[in-house]
This record gives structure tokens, C-alpha cells and sequence, in this order.
């Protein structure tokens, strides 16, 4: 079976539009090219992707599910396209970002640094706050988000891994030969909500999953942090977070020869066609500075 790669753009648009008149609108072009590229394409397939009527068009049971696999392959080629028309392009105006508080003071701070050292004709607009903020109705350029990706309408970029460990200070720490010794210290945690907190451990080929009640929960990072430094328990943190700290001795790294799952800094830009170059530059910066500051220091290793 062969098709024109070219038609899938034309019933994406009819799909999104709900009519041949709309789609070509869209498109820029003659309604009867958009009919004639849609039939061309249920020809070529075999199959009957619309169902056409007076009022409106559906896609058939078998055009929806085209849709769903061929839409994801066309906004990448469309941002692919738009990723290498930026590298041409440079940074204009004020780049707006939100950011989580703790996060954004150690490590988009000095990244804003780096940026508008690469391009001192910008300025930058920073926004802190722990809630996620909406994009499009508070005039965000960016957000950084730290985490696991949860389902968004935005468009969202990996810009880095974030490893995690256990750590606590030198008098609190002892030689642990295992996770599940961790049970043995006090914890704190990172959730309001959750009594138990579990984490999964790795080595080779061996796993192990703890179960740690916290003595403290907290819903701020800096809270978290400030816990650990006093004494209180251990924690699980993240890179960015304790570098610092594990430089100065104040805290120690527990069970070196285990990791956990990474968790990553992600990029969300408003739903567009098109990133903006002030965007793309300072994620860029920003991967730059976490790659060189974090993920090549020995001590995090």
C-alpha cells in the first residue's frame, strides 16, 4: 500500500474543522482541492475515513482512529519545521516564566544570568509560586515544571533528568546496607496528603520497594530542606536541591550503590503552532547550566 503523504494534512484539517468548507479556509485553498486530496486518500487506503452529509462530517469509526495515530506525526513534523525556522531567528522582547519557588531561585535564577548574557537585549519577566499557573490567561511565555509530566494541553520539552537519593546529616547518618534499613530512621516527606510514602530501589538486577512514615510532612521544599539540615530525619531530595549541601558536609548521601528513578525539568509553552525563539534560547541556556552545574559533578554521581 502506497498514499501521498502530503493528503494527511488535508483530512487532519477536515477532522479539527468538522467541514470541507472550513478545512480550506484553514488551509488557504480551494474547498474542491480539500475534497478532491480527502478522496484521493480513502482511494489510496481503501477505506472510508468521513462520513459526508448536508449538515456536517464525521470521521468513521476507522477515520478516527487514523486521525488519533496520524495527528501526534503531524504537529512533530510541524514543530520539527518550526524547531529549525527559530535556529534562524533571534530572541525579541520580554520572555515571561513561571517557575516552582525553590527550583526556580537555585537554578532558573542563574540560568536568567547565562541568557541575558547570550542576549543582553532581552529581559525577562520571572514568576515563583509552587501552583502551576495557566499560560494562556496569565501571559506565560514558558513554565518550568519539575516532576513527572501529567497531561497538559501545552506542549511540554524534556530539558533534563533529576536524580534523587536519600540523605541526611553526618550525625544522623549511619552505614545502611540495604533500602529497607531507611525504615530504622526518621523520614520526612514532601506530601501533606500521603501517611506512607513508597520508593522504589535499584541495583543490577535487584529492586527493593520501602515503605517510609514520615515524621514530618511538609508541603514546600524549602521547608523540607530546612527539616533535613536540622536533624530531623531523612529524605528523599533531589540533585539541585542538596548539591550544596553534600559539598559543605552538611548532609550525607545514604545508599550510594542504589538509585532511584529519575524524575526530569520539563518546558511548557502555550498551544501553538510555533515556539518562539526568546522560548527555545532559554531553555537551551537552561539545559546548558543544569548539564554543567549538576550532571557533571562527581559528588551527585
Amino acid at each position: 500500500m502506497s498514499f501521498s503523504l502530503d493528503r494527511l494534512q488535508y483530512f487532519a484539517s477536515v477532522v479539527e474543522c468538522g467541514s470541507f468548507t472550513e478545512a480550506a479556509q484553514s488551509l488557504g485553498v480551494a474547498k474542491n482541492v480539500v475534497s478532491h486530496q480527502v478522496a484521493a486518500l480513502e482511494k489510496e487506503l481503501s477505506a472510508t475515513l468521513l462520513l459526508r452529509t448536508t449538515r456536517n462530517v464525521t470521521p468513521t469509526k476507522e477515520g478516527a482512529q487514523f486521525y488519533q495515530k496520524i495527528s501526534d506525526l503531524l504537529r512533530e513534523a510541524a514543530q520539527a519545521a518550526a524547531d529549525l525556522n527559530q535556529n534562524y531567528l533571534a530572541p525579541t522582547g520580554v520572555l515571561r516564566i513561571t517557575a516552582p519557588v525553590h527550583f526556580g531561585t537555585k537554578v532558573v535564577v542563574p540560568s536568567i544570568k547565562d541568557y541575558l548574557q547570550r542576549y543582553p537585549h532581552m529581559k525577562v519577566d520571572l514568576s515563583l509560586a509552587d501552583h502551576i499557573s495557566d499560560l494562556i490567561t496569565d501571559n506565560f511565555d514558558l513554565s518550568i515544571r519539575v516532576g513527572w509530566p501529567k497531561d497538559s494541553s501545552n506542549i511540554m520539552r524534556k530539558i533534563a533528568d533529576v536524580r534523587r537519593f536519600p540523605v541526611a546529616t553526618p550525625a544522623l547518618s549511619q552505614p545502611l546496607d540495604h533500602p529497607h534499613a531507611l525504615t530504622k530512621l526518621p523520614a520526612i516527606s514532601f506530601a501533606l496528603s500521603e501517611k506512607r510514602i513508597e520508593h522504589t530501589f535499584s541495583r543490577a538486577d535487584e529492586t527493593a520497594t520501602v515503605a517510609l512514615t514520615p515524621v514530618l510532612r511538609t508541603d514546600t521544599t524549602e521547608a523540607m530542606q530546612a527539616a533535613v539540615l536540622n536533624g530531623i530525619g531523612v529524605a528523599i531530595m533531589s540533585d539541585f536541591q542538596v548539591a550544596d549541601d553534600l559539598k559543605a558536609g552538611r548532609l550525607q548521601r545514604l545508599l550510594p550503590d542504589w538509585s532511584l528513578a529519575n524524575s526530569g525539568i520539563y518546558a511548557q509553552y502555550p498551544p501553538s503552532k510555533y515556539r518562539v525563539a526568546k522560548s527555545v534560547c532559554f531553555v537551551d541556556t537552561m539545559r546548558d547550566y543544569y548539564k554543567r552545574t549538576f550532571n557533571t559533578d562527581p559528588i551527585l554521581s
